[in-house]
């Protein structure tokens, strides 16, 4: 294998754990603005148990806010946050970092999508999202992301989600 072929083989891990990172977060930051919109400012507990959540916790909690309207509710009790310490934020300088940025940003994006068409499912009860507002979604801007993820609380139909902003 040859010195360009390795290199290219460690950008492409470094590009996917970036973008790994980055559907984590976009999955994060949903479930965040979801529940300060429905509850107002949210304790630091509670970006800190976000924060610290796992695939597990996440799509708990994606599918209870959908019905719960308290924090407890939303969480399944208390708020216990997992205490993380992060070193200072550095800005990307290295290649292996401006790539694990580049699938992070890339990353952050697709999460938001697959966390509001999984609530999208779970709200509506369907199996399979339809197939046009699937594409919708995942063609969608992170504006309009915003815009859908808030609706998706409180709509009552799945058009209704999706209708043109007044």
């Amino acid at each position: 294998m040859s010195i360009a072929d390795k290199l290219e083989r460690k950008a492409e891990e470094l590009r996917e754990k970036g973008f790994d990172e980055g559907v984590d977060l976009g999955k994060k930051t949903t479930l965040l603005r979801q529940l300060e919109s429905r509850l107002g400012p949210l304790p630091l507990a509670v970006v800190l148990r976000v924060a610290a959540g796992d695939e597990e916790e996440l799509g708990e909690w994606a599918a209870r806010i959908l019905t719960e309207k308290t924090l407890e509710g939303v969480f399944g009790g208390p708020i216990w946050a997992r205490m993380h310490w992060f070193g200072p934020k550095t800005p990307c300088v290295s290649i292996a970092e401006r790539l694990r940025h580049e699938g992070r940003v890339k990353g952050e994006l697709q999460g938001r999508r697959r966390m509001l068409i999984g609530q999208l499912e779970e709200r509506f009860d369907l199996f399979r999202l339809p197939e046009r507002m699937r594409e919708r979604v995942l063609g969608g801007t992170p504006a309009e992301l915003d815009v859908w993820s808030l609706r998706v609380l409180d709509s009552a139909t799945l058009e209704e989600v999706f209708r043109a902003s007044s």
